[in-house]
């Protein structure tokens, strides 16, 4: 699978959907051949990917949830998991609940008419992060 995202990277890399897939391909690589630290080395690549695919294509939700998605997953994580994750993964930003609630609404303000299958997920987080919210208030 990635050996087919970094072709179809190459020949597209215009391609907001190139770029999507391309961090998943990567993401999916490192989870199976080294699970856990194996997928924190690589989180900055599954960003700056996410993030490309945003700038060529504003309008389309994937890239937002994907971002909002790993933001709702990552700001939940323990102060010393964190600070190693970005140790693993030099240049990855810090992402709070905020700025997945924000990527996350993006997606769903981006959603067709009939949505995606995945603003189930979308709902389900923000739901959560919202919970998270008065829970610490």
């Amino acid at each position: 699978m990635l050996e087919h995202a970094k072709v179809a990277l190459a020949l597209g890399s215009s391609s907001a959907i190139a770029h999507i897939w391309y961090g998943q391909a990567v993401g999916t690589h490192a989870k199976v051949v080294e699970p856990g630290l194996g997928q924190a080395r690589v989180c900055n690549v599954l960003v700056t990917h996410w993030d490309t695919a945003v700038e060529l294509s504003p309008d389309d939700p994937l890239p937002y949830h994907l971002l909002g998605s790993f933001a709702f997953h990552t700001s939940a994580l323990p102060w010393i998991a964190a600070q190693s994750m970005r140790a693993l993964a030099p240049g990855l930003r810090k992402f709070s609940a905020a700025d997945a609630i924000g990527y996350l609404l993006k997606s769903e303000e981006r959603q067709p008419e009939t949505p995606h299958h995945y603003s189930v997920t979308n709902r389900s987080m923000l739901g959560r992060l919202y919970l998270r919210t008065v829970s610490a208030s």
